[in-house]
């Protein structure tokens, strides 16, 4: 019996002094899983970023092409259109027999527009203008109807006159009138020997009222025409 528990208590020390081996527990299954899971969509995700890509790159090469089919067939079209001889248009430039001038609103009396009308028709350009010249200068007056003062002195190409008038703003605008009707006709290639003024339209304008008072400003559209005098 004492042998016995001997044995027992050897034992008994024994196992207290082996430690008790420490077991690693296995890892756990649930992490890998979804790991798998994440990698398995990101390698979708992948592949259907993939297919979008070529579907789009597909149809941009056929926008492409058919865009580049067009292009073709326009520009041929141009080709073909640019190739074709084309017609050249007969350029005729008439000569014209008429030349005319117009001067709207003109700051001047409407009757010695109509008297100057009357003073330079039937004459050359030039000569129209040298004698308006000369009615700025007050050495030759403006022939004109009514009570007006004589002027004894003052004679018209040589030949003597009853009543007339300076009228030296109405001369000055119908001077510069008459310098753009001689290049007017220049232009359309009448012969300044042959030329000779053939009308001279007068007309009322409408009046313009100013502020402070109802005072009536004299204005006078004015259209003078010349031409060949043999057409």
């Amino acid at each position: 019996m004492a042998d016995e528990q001997l044995i027992q208590q050897d034992m008994m020390k024994k196992q207290k002094q082996i430690k008790p081996a420490v077991v690693k527990a296995p890892a756990p299954i649930v992490q890998k899983e979804k790991k798998a899971e994440i990698a398995e969509k990101e390698e979708e995700k992948q592949i259907a970023e993939d297919k979008a890509k070529e579907s789009g790159e597909k149809v941009s090469g056929e926008g492409k092409g058919a865009a580049s089919g067009k292009g073709s067939e326009k520009s041929g079209a141009k080709k073909d259109a640019k190739e074709k001889p084309k017609k050249k248009k007969k350029v005729v430039v008439e000569n014209k027999h008429v030349a005319s001038v117009h001067g709207k609103s003109l700051p001047i009396s409407l009757k010695y527009s109509k008297a100057i009308g009357k003073f330079i028709k039937n004459r050359k350009i030039e000569e129209a203008i040298n004698n308006l010249k000369m009615v700025e200068q007050k050495k030759m007056a403006v022939p004109m109807k009514g009570e007006l003062a004589h002027r004894k002195g003052k004679k018209l190409n040589g030949k003597g006159m009853m009543s007339g008038k300076f009228p030296v703003k109405a001369s000055g605008y119908f001077i510069k009138l008459l310098k753009s009707l001689d290049a007017n006709s220049a232009m359309n290639g009448l012969e300044m020997e042959n030329t000779r003024i053939r009308e001279v339209i007068v007309n009322k304008a409408p009046d313009q009222m100013h502020r402070f008072g109802g005072t009536k400003y004299k204005r006078t559209h004015v259209m003078i025409k010349c031409g060949d005098r043999k057409k």
